[in-house]
């Protein structure tokens, strides 16, 4: 582990008389309390954190990395401002990998709050652990089990009928963390799927969350849910949507009325045999469990960002009413409470639902 005299070394190896002169201020703060240790907790935690990046913002990363280790490295990389700055810090913490810098990227991004440009290390690491990890959290529920429980009264789920229907893993695109689903923006091929998938209709599957699962029936989606952790302890469900197809024209043109909202048609109608929303929570449930959490969230509806986007009639593209019954209600009714969020800004005033589990460690 790196010591306060390995970042002096530091300074006086790699950084220019004149340098060291123009940040004399900073350096005298450091001396007079140094910095004991350089791991991510303690350097989160000092009090002249910003002296401490100053002072090196002309150092090379490699050096950086070389002498402070990884857990400074990574701080650096979550205080620039920018994608430049960002770059070099970045290429060392994923060898340059660019599949891991979009997820190093989603994860970053993720853990931004509203109205702030504070960004969390902890929770940048809890959003990477389960942007990476869910996916392979998806087998280990027994999905089927658990939809049986939600069926409506007078309906029957068949064997056969169940077999068809399969939990996916979805995530955003690139380095996004509101969008399409990667493989469902309407641009993919889809006739290996036949009459199952009509021609002239197109899936765009968006997700509220950098990654999410989904409902689908005969390798098509019915519905999705989105994930995004709140803090260290939450787990945030983002989104209970039910899938509509779009109309498209032979060139693959989306179809629009005199407004210019999308023709949409319903879904296959399989969601009708059960409580799909009920399903979902619970289904979340034990997302939030099996990846460690102690606490899941429902997104509030006035939280929902669609009950304040406006079309061009000036019509919201989700009815307050509507996400108050989607995400309120059915909060309510799966043994959620209301509750304010110490990371919200305090004036907002409709706060998100939440619930307790038993994380399995």
């Amino acid at each position: 582990m790196a010591t306060y005299k390995d970042f002096r070394r530091l300074i006086e190896q790699h950084t220019s008389p004149e340098d060291q002169q123009r940040h004399r201020r900073s350096l005298a703060k450091l001396d007079e309390e140094p910095l004991t240790t350089f791991d991510l907790a303690t350097i989160c935690a000092y009090q002249h954190s910003h002296s401490l990046a100053v002072s090196i913002q002309n150092i090379p990363a490699e050096q950086i990395h070389q002498t402070l280790g990884r857990d400074f490295t990574y701080w650096l990389w979550l205080r620039a401002k920018s994608r430049r700055q960002r770059t070099p810090a970045l290429e060392i913490l994923t060898d340059g990998d660019h599949a891991t810098k979009k997820l190093f990227e989603k994860a970053r991004k993720s853990a931004r709050k509203p109205n702030t440009s504070h960004i969390d290390p902890f929770l940048v690491r809890k959003a990477y652990q389960l942007i990476t990890t869910l996916e392979g959290t998806i087998p280990q529920i027994d999905y089927e089990k658990l939809l049986l429980q939600y069926v409506k009264q007078g309906q029957h789920l068949s064997q056969k009928v169940l077999g068809r229907f399969e939990m996916r893993f979805l995530e955003t695109e690139r380095d996004e963390t509101v969008g399409y689903a990667e493989g469902w923006d309407g641009q993919e091929d889809h006739s290996d799927k036949g009459k199952r998938y009509p021609q002239d209709e197109e899936y765009f599957v968006g997700l509220a969350g950098p990654v999410g699962v989904g409902i689908f029936y005969k390798d098509l989606p019915q519905a999705v849910t989105s994930y995004c952790p709140e803090d260290l302890d939450t787990l945030l469900a983002l989104q209970f949507q039910g899938q509509e197809r779009r109309k498209k024209k032979p060139n693959g043109e989306i179809l629009k009325d005199k407004i210019g909202k999308d023709i949409t048609c319903g879904g296959a109608g399989i969601l009708g045999l059960f409580h799909w929303i009920d399903f979902l929570i619970a289904y979340g449930m034990e997302v939030t469990k099996k990846q460690g959490y102690s606490r899941m969230g429902v997104l509030g509806a006035e939280n929902e960002p669609m009950t304040h986007k406006l079309y061009q009639d000036r019509t919201v593209h989700l009815p307050l009413n509507v996400a108050e019954q989607i995400l309120d209600q059915n909060a309510i009714e799966a043994g959620f409470t209301q509750a304010p969020h110490p990371s919200l800004p305090p004036t907002l005033k409709e706060d998100n639902w939440y619930k307790d589990v038993n994380p399995i460690q």
